[in-house]
C-alpha cells in the first residue's frame, strides 16, 4: 500500500522521506492482521531517492495518489490519519531506540487496492516523485 517513511537522522530527528510500495496479501482483519500476511520475503518498493525534509515539506498535508494501469485507485491525505506524524514518532520512541538510516512507516491501510500478476502501480507524490511496480506472478 501507499506508505511514506521517514528517514532518521537520530533518535528523534528526522532526516527525510522517501515513497514506499508496503505489498501485503489480503485479509479479514485490518487491526490485527496475521505476521504471515505483513512480512513477505522479496518485496518492498522503496522510491530512488530520500527527500531531505524541508524539501518535501510537512507530512500533515501530504497526499498520495495509487495508480493501478493508470487508473487512480486509492487517495492518501496524511492530515486524516489515526496519528500525525510527530506524534507517532513520539509513541514508537517510548519503547524503541531508532538511529541514523532507521525507518518509520506512515500510512493507511484503508482503500488499499488490490492487484494481481501484470498490474502496474504507480504512487505519486509531487514532492516525492512517482514509485512505480509492475508485479509478477511468484515463481512455483
Amino acid at each position: 500500500g501507499a506508505t511514506i517513511a521517514m528517514v532518521m537522522k537520530s533518535p528523534r530527528e528526522v532526516f527525510g522521506y522517501v515513497l514506499m510500495n508496503d505489498v501485503r496479501i489480503p485479509h479479514d482483519s485490518f487491526f490485527r492482521p496475521p505476521v504471515k500476511f505483513n512480512c513477505l520475503d522479496g518485496f518492498l518498493g522503496i522510491g530512488d531517492r530520500i527527500r531531505a525534509r524541508n524539501e518535501a515539506g510537512d507530512p500533515a498535508v501530504f497526499k498520495l495518489e495509487v495508480r493501478v494501469n493508470g487508473e487512480l485507485k486509492q487517495t492518501v491525505r496524511f492530515s486524516q490519519l489515526l496519528r500525525s506524524a510527530d506524534k507517532l514518532l513520539a509513541d514508537v520512541s517510548e519503547f524503541m531506540t531508532l538511529g541514523e538510516g532507521d525507518m518509520l512507516m506512515l500510512g493507511c491501510d484503508a482503500g488499499r487496492p488490490r492487484v494481481r500478476p501484470g498490474d502496474s502501480v504507480e504512487i505519486k507524490m509531487p514532492a516525492l516523485g512517482t514509485l512505480a511496480n509492475t508485479f509478477v506472478a511468484e515463481a512455483a
